[in-house]
């Protein structure tokens, strides 16, 4: 018996996500999908978020803070220790997934506004 490929459910834009081995929109980093199962279940980084005081001027802010620190969060747990990494990973379809956007345009579904 060989497995073709896995399915998961994802909250965005009612998306089914499919890990398979024959190429299309690739990522690296599919073991964020466990790391957003156990994030969607205790829902921690939505709470350091909630303490977190955001003192920026609203007409500027492109990212919420809980997009933020969900992509750090996420970005040190797949081992990309320092930012410098994320302008290629705004790109990559598992990052647009843990924060919440669609793989295929990048754009906000949940409640963040997204830079054109």
């Amino acid at each position: 018996m060989s497995v073709t490929g896995l399915l998961f459910e994802s909250r965005v834009a009612g998306k089914q996500v499919v890990v398979s081995f024959d190429g299309g929109r690739l990522s690296s980093d599919g073991g964020l999908l466990l790391a957003m199962a156990e994030e969607r279940r205790l829902g921690l980084i939505q709470r350091i978020s909630e303490c977190l005081e955001d003192k920026r001027d609203a007409s500027k802010v492109r990212q919420s803070v809980t997009t933020m620190l969900t992509q750090r969060i996420f970005g040190v747990l797949c081992g990309y220790e320092d930012c410098n990494d994320f302008d290629a990973l705004r790109d990559d379809p598992m990052f647009k997934l843990a924060v919440g956007r669609s793989p295929e345009d990048g754009r906000a579904r949940t409640g963040d506004t997204v830079a054109p």
